[in-house]
């Protein structure tokens, strides 16, 4: 598991070595931040799941589940699996939702949710 956070440190680290080079990435502020943030985010979940572990490949030992920094795949049995209420919901994202939807309609406290966090939205069947 070690190795594996090493790796991906070191990949950060390139980078954000080549971000911070690239004249591109300087012309304002905000383009800065938000590149910036583009990179960190994509490597958020990556070094989530590199801290849980390997899941099993059985489905029956393995859960999804979605937390703030993305959907990640853990073994039933780390600490991380158990969701409050049985929802697919990490504890710290299920926090930010009842916040934010205490505070705006569900539709839009979902829309402005998934745009802070910079989450993927969910497939929806409609």
């Amino acid at each position: 598991m070690s190795s594996h956070i090493d790796i991906l440190a070191k990949q950060l680290s390139a980078d954000l070595q080549e971000f911070s080079k690239d004249p591109k990435n300087l012309v304002d502020g905000y383009s800065y931040e938000k590149e910036y943030s583009k990179i960190m985010k994509s490597y958020e979940a990556k070094l989530l799941s590199a801290t849980v572990g390997r899941p099993s490949e059985n489905r029956n030992f393995k859960k999804p589940v979605l937390t703030s920094y993305g959907p990640v795949s853990v073994n039933k049995t780390h600490p991380l699996s158990q969701t409050p209420q049985g929802f697919k919901i990490s504890g710290l994202l299920q926090s930010h939702m009842c916040r934010i939807g205490s505070k705006l309609p569900f539709r839009e406290a979902s829309e402005e949710l998934y745009a802070f966090l910079e989450l993927p939205k969910p497939v929806t069947n409609k």
